[in-house]
């Protein structure tokens, strides 16, 4: 009888009880935009590569990755203030511009030294801005009589040119020619409208005279 009161007081064995999923927390907004950002643009880098290689199977030539090239490419864009299509057509041994874009994409090397070459190239350009606009050679012609006049073609032309080195030395090196360039800019057009003011006047003269 002792034994079975004994065993009737223990006690059953408890169920343990299933553990709770902690809810994971959200993540900043922020990071999950940065990494969106670069899965698109990774995605995009791949469609481009994709073209590339399609256009290569298709039958256009390959043209593989050689230090010699790399180097070459770097140097005429250092050297020249023109488009890379530009370089290409004087260059017909050079690789074509797709070809160019796939080596900065996916050589990181080529990249960084094709970048270096853009920034020795905004320095040219800055150095062009200063040229053009100390240039006055043409800014005046004759008309069918003989008086001088502005030559308003020829400097809305020096106008145009100024302003886009101006912008593309700005974009390849902010730090240096972006507010720089912008200013010397600004003072070279108020010059060119005071010279045309100028000579409108001495021409208003001329016609009072007669």
């Amino acid at each position: 009888m002792e034994k079975s009161k004994t065993k009737a007081k223990k006690k059953a064995p408890s169920k343990a009880k299933p553990k709770q999923k902690v809810a994971a927390k959200p993540k900043p907004k922020k990071a999950v935009a940065k990494k969106e950002v670069k899965k698109r643009r990774d995605v995009r880098q791949l469609e481009y590569f994709n073209e590339v290689m399609a256009k290569k199977r298709a039958g256009a030539p390959s043209f593989p990755y050689t230090e010699s090239v790399a180097d070459e490419i770097c140097r005429l864009v250092s050297i020249k203030t023109v488009s890379l299509d530009r370089i290409i057509r004087e260059n017909p041994h050079l690789p074509s511009k797709d070809v160019i874009y796939t080596w900065r994409a996916y050589n990181k090397e080529f990249g960084d030294k094709y970048m270096k070459a853009k920034i020795t190239q905004a320095q040219l350009l800055a150095d062009e801005v200063l040229e053009i606009s100390d240039d006055s050679t043409h800014d005046e012609m004759q008309d069918a009589n003989g008086n001088w006049k502005l030559n308003s073609e020829y400097v809305a032309r020096s106008k145009l040119k100024i302003h886009t080195r101006q912008w593309l030395a700005g974009k390849l090196h902010p730090r240096l020619y972006g507010n720089q360039l912008l200013e010397q800019t600004s003072d070279i057009t108020n010059t060119l409208k005071e010279l045309k003011e100028s000579i409108d006047d001495i021409k208003k003269d001329d016609e009072k005279d007669y």
